[in-house]
């Protein structure tokens, strides 16, 4: 007889094969998948919240672009609990009582976006862009992501009270 936390994994992964499911991600054929191809911080993420489609949107990354977006998703919701995790535009988007940031993947880099970024004091200037609200930080490797100050931007970008 399984153990009670062996039944919370089991009952976590029906959970989660019927949120994939039901999110149109499995195709006709294609549903041969089980918890060793889904990982655990995969289940735990859609356990709170998240959007089945942003673990889609990071496993179709190449491997380093994979690691740093994962790396950054997981710094969002440590630094932001209450965060809610979308899909939208075509790429991760969090908010909470309004937008927050996003994740932008491109061909040379991941981005890490704020929708109120102009709002953000940035005095080593490592945000990027011009326009009246948007700001981003490019990621071009996972070393990039311990010498830019992601946590401090991701906890002013929470404590906005901007839409």
């Amino acid at each position: 007889m399984p153990t009670l936390r062996e039944q919370d994994w089991q009952n976590s992964i029906l959970i989660v094969k019927a949120t994939i499911a039901s999110s149109g991600l499995l195709h006709a054929g294609r549903s041969q998948w089980n918890e060793a191809t889904v990982g655990r911080d995969q289940i735990m993420a859609m356990q709170s919240g998240s959007d089945p489609q942003v673990g889609a949107f990071i496993e179709k990354l190449d491997p380093e672009f994979r690691e740093i977006a994962s790396r950054i998703r997981k710094l969002i919701i440590e630094v932001i609990p209450d965060v809610s995790e979308t899909f939208k535009w075509n790429q991760p988007v969090y908010e909470r009582d309004g937008l927050i940031c996003y994740i932008g993947s491109f061909k040379e880099h991941i981005c890490l976006g704020f929708y109120h970024g102009a709002f953000l004091a940035d005095p080593e200037k490592h945000l990027q862009g011009d326009g009246r609200q948007l700001r981003h930080i490019k990621i071009n490797s996972v070393e990039d992501l311990q010498s830019k100050p992601l946590r401090k931007l991701l906890e002013q970008a929470a404590s906005l009270q901007l839409r």
